[in-house]
């Protein structure tokens, strides 16, 4: 059940001060060997390294949770843990209502104003965080106005910091831009279904969900390392997605869910 150090380091070069340093958690004599454990320690060293690597059919994701996990609990006094009760959260919610959500169209990253009501929905949503006190510590949004006016009022009345990020800003929809839903019924939602199309110039749905699931491994790795909860104020299509990553989902099902203004979602890991 023991692997030759000098072996193993054909195969994967580790640092010199970090294979001592592991060899003291593990209480074993250096350089000479360490446990068959090696398997889930060398790649701590890549981790600084970000570098990919194979080792005994086995393949290594340095960025992801599990993998953290794994380093803390072999090495606990090299790696403080942080305690998860596996309940971990983030909430999302889309913005209130738009001057083009009253007129039935398609807004994807057209820049359009919160009515009153959508500015009313919002102080609204901002009491129903306060009354229920949600454990948010950040609110992130999109900078198109409709979510940044939804999310500043929500800070504000919340007394929580706001940051403005980028990924969260609505699909862009191409041809689909300014689309009339009463003109043209159930043509969008079929557009939906098509993964791949781009509706000549606007995000298909596949880079969409590339920029969408990257943000939630890295906020899901945030949350856990800062022990902060956030909240993401932000558009229709991209709840969709977010939803998606959580839930498996048919075409239709993906095309069919929808959001209301100001309502909230939680979402647990």
């Amino acid at each position: 059940s023991r692997i030759c150090f000098e072996d193993a380091c054909k195969k994967i070069p580790l640092p010199y001060f970090l294979v001592k340093a592991l060899c003291q958690e593990s209480e074993l004599h250096f350089p000479k060997s360490i446990p068959a454990v090696f398997d889930e320690l060398f790649f701590v060293s890549l981790v600084f390294l970000q570098v990919p690597c194979f080792y005994s059919s086995k393949i290594f994701d340095f960025s992801s949770v599990a993998c953290t996990s794994a380093v803390q609990s072999a090495c606990p006094k090299i790696f403080p843990k942080v305690e998860s009760d596996m309940n971990k959260k983030i909430y999302i919610t889309r913005h209130g209502e738009s001057q083009w959500n009253v007129e039935r169209k398609v807004q994807g990253v057209t820049d359009t104003p919160l009515t009153q009501k959508g500015i009313e929905q919002a102080y609204e949503l901002a009491r129903k965080i306060k009354e229920e006190k949600l454990p948010i510590d950040i609110i992130l949004h999109s900078p198109l106005t409709r979510a940044a006016d939804t999310a500043r009022i929500i800070a504000e009345e919340n007394k929580l910091p706001l940051i403005c990020e980028p990924r969260l800003i609505e699909q862009n929809f191409g041809e689909f831009e300014g689309h009339e839903w009463a003109k043209h019924p159930g043509v969008f939602h079929e557009a939906k279904k098509q993964f791949a199309c781009d509706w000549n110039g606007g995000e298909s749905m596949l880079r969409l969900g590339q920029r969408i699931y990257n943000l939630i491994d890295e906020l899901k790795a945030r949350t856990i390392a800062e022990n902060k909860t956030f909240l993401l104020v932000t558009h229709g299509g991209i709840v969709r997605m977010f939803h998606s990553y959580f839930f498996s989902e048919t075409n239709e099902e993906f095309s069919s869910t929808n959001t209301a203004n100001c309502e909230i979602k939680e979402y647990t890991f």
